[in-house]
């Protein structure tokens, strides 16, 4: 059986570096500093994933995942966004300007350390974004910064992303400007 042209995926997981391309400018907000990255899979489908690892100014760990999937069809796409959504992060609400759909998340928990949680994920097509920081400490980080911080990467990667995986015959969804 053969998908419409309409079914056909709008993206493709080509190649493309989130290690070395990821626009890390916003870590100064935090006055975060990479220690190391390293590449993984992402958890599902075609892609790449990136783990930063950081350090605040007190020496407190933090993490950076940027995790870009292309999924068979629109329909996996959907249930890996979908999936995206579990856990006990708090939705924070829709983020306008991102892929089709976006939605973002924040968490504090005092396991020891006092840790500040934010999280965006976004699906456009066949196409999944998610972009999760994590930041120690001895107080929370404030929501608008890691907010702040992980709008600028979604931002930036997916503007990256949609210009470099974009299939020939997928039109370009519309870009949110760079922050």
């Amino acid at each position: 059986m053969t998908q419409s042209p309409a079914a056909q995926p709008r993206y493709t997981a080509g190649i493309y570096d989130l290690c070395t391309k990821t626009n890390l400018a916003s870590l100064t907000l935090l006055e975060l500093t990479v220690k190391s990255t390293r590449r993984e899979a992402p958890y599902n489908g075609k892609g790449q994933a990136c783990v930063f690892e950081l350090t605040t100014p007190t020496g407190h760990p933090a993490t950076l995942r940027v995790e870009a999937a292309v999924a068979d069809n629109d329909t996996q796409a959907e249930q890996i966004y979908r999936a995206q959504r579990t856990g006990r992060m708090q939705f924070e609400g829709a983020v306008a300007g991102i892929g089709q759909i976006a939605e973002a998340f924040t968490l504090e928990s005092e396991p020891g350390v006092k840790y500040s949680e934010y999280k965006i994920h976004a699906r456009d097509a066949n196409f999944v974004l998610e972009v999760w920081l994590t930041v120690g400490g001895t107080t929370f980080a404030p929501t608008s910064h890691t907010g702040g911080i992980v709008r600028h990467v979604s931002d930036n990667t997916y503007k990256d992303l949609c210009l470099a995986w974009q299939t020939p015959d997928g039109s370009a969804p519309p870009l949110s400007p760079s922050r």
